[in-house]
């Protein structure tokens, strides 16, 4: 039978295992159905420990509803990001979703010529504000990536939005 895959809106990321190796499978039911016990396995598949810490985080997940907070902090984290991108002579895409975010440095937004110093100077600047980001990623170092923990607080997000937007406009 021809079966036509719709992409889902589901994600899973990595903090299911809380800093232990944990993976996860996810799939249609009548995909994920027809598998049998060791037909997909892995070097750390079934370690007791890293699933009774995937259980526990889960069980997190649920009862403090950190995946409805997530969807809210990413909205505003998407509408911050929509301002400010219209307002930054530099800041030439903003592309992702939830909580994850790729900011594209470019020195003009006519050109599109990444900006690799400017995104070095964009990490350094923010840290020296009191916000810790991770190096320049790409192809050419120029995208800033966003990626806060699921459990963020709307006045944390926002202090750090702030960091990060009067950064970079002080930076242009």
């Amino acid at each position: 039978e021809d079966l036509e895959i719709q992409p889902t809106r589901s994600r899973l990321g990595k903090g299911l295992g809380s800093g232990v190796t944990v993976a996860a499978v996810v799939g249609e039911g009548r995909l994920t159905d027809s598998l049998q016990p060791g037909d997909i396995s892995s070097t750390y598949g079934g370690n007791p420990f890293c699933s009774a810490l995937a259980l526990e985080a889960i069980d997190i997940i649920e009862r403090e509803g950190l995946a409805e907070k997530a969807e809210r902090a990413g909205r505003r984290m998407a509408e911050r990001f929509a301002r400010l991108e219209a307002r930054s002579r530099c800041l030439g895409d903003v592309r992702g979703m939830g909580l994850v975010y790729g900011l594209e440095l470019v020195m003009d937004k006519g050109s599109k010529e990444p900006a690799p110093r400017l995104a070095r100077a964009l990490v350094e600047g923010c840290f020296q504000a009191g916000l810790a980001l991770i190096a320049p990623l790409g192809l050419y170092s120029n995208v800033i990536r966003i990626a806060p923990p699921l459990m963020i607080e709307p006045d944390l997000a926002d202090r750090a939005l702030d960091i990060l937007e009067n950064t970079l406009l002080g930076l242009e």
